[in-house]
């Protein structure tokens, strides 16, 4: 039989390695820290986020840096002091021109400042934080969002693990995370004072309460309001489990 070469026909095809691992002249194996790193999923942060995902993270990171290139980095220099500060601030902003009341955007090397963050940093991360929800009145999503933008921010410059002097994240320093529980029970305490602690507790028997009861001594109380009050909650729990059984026929 004649070889595709003698037939005229394409070329003869390479020889494919073998199975022992002969493989083609030349072959070079990867360093093996390099499969290591290869392997390693974790060391790749955005590894399975959406794009959509990232892209929010990057705007997050880019508002971040208006935040502190801001009035000539003027928050920047406050809570890090000028010095500091100073040394993270590429070019200084311009002067307010004729009736302005503020300075040109200075210049901050983020990545200086992501890299080697002042001891203050999380000072800032909080100022930040308040300025993006209106004083810790928006949801818990979004400060959600917003710490884990700033993470992947230091995260991408080698700034992990817990905050301490000079190592780690400021996100995930003590002031940051224990404002960001007080945040969580602020947002709890406003619901409770609007709905009440059970969700059958509708706004109507919650005013009926605060107005008759609440802040009053007991024998104050009217028996016709209570028996009123309590027949009403006693009545909607009745329902309420009576619909839940029945999805379970």
């Amino acid at each position: 039989m004649r070889s595709a070469s003698e037939a005229g026909g394409d070329e003869p095809e390479a020889p494919r390695p073998s199975a022992a691992g002969g493989g083609r002249a030349g072959y070079k194996p990867r360093a093996f820290t390099d499969l290591t790193n290869a392997m390693n999923v974790g060391r790749t942060r955005d590894e399975g986020r959406a794009s959509s995902t990232v892209a929010e993270y990057t705007a997050e990171a880019k508002r971040f840096h208006e935040f502190l290139a801001a009035d000539d980095a003027r928050t920047l220099r406050a809570v890090a002091g000028e010095t500091c500060g100073l040394d993270m601030v590429s070019k200084r902003g311009s002067p307010p021109g004729p009736g302005g009341r503020l300075f040109g955007a200075a210049t901050v090397d983020m990545a200086k400042f992501f890299t080697t963050p002042p001891p203050s940093a999380d000072k800032l991360v909080l100022a930040f934080l308040s300025d993006r929800s209106l004083d810790w009145c928006c949801s818990e999503d979004k400060v959600r969002k917003i710490a884990a933008a700033l993470n992947r921010s230091f995260g991408l410059h080698g700034r992990l693990g817990p905050w301490t002097k000079d190592e780690g994240s400021p996100v995930n320093s003590v002031q940051v995370m224990a404002a960001r529980d007080a945040h969580k029970n602020k947002r709890r305490r406003g619901n409770v004072s609007l709905k009440g602690v059970d969700p059958i507790r509708y706004r109507d028997l919650y005013r009926f309460y605060k107005e008759h009861f609440s802040g009053k001594p007991l024998r104050e109380w009217d028996q016709e309001k209570v028996m009123l009050y309590t027949s009403m909650l006693v009545g909607m729990n009745l329902c309420l489990r009576f619909n839940e059984l029945c999805r379970l026929r």
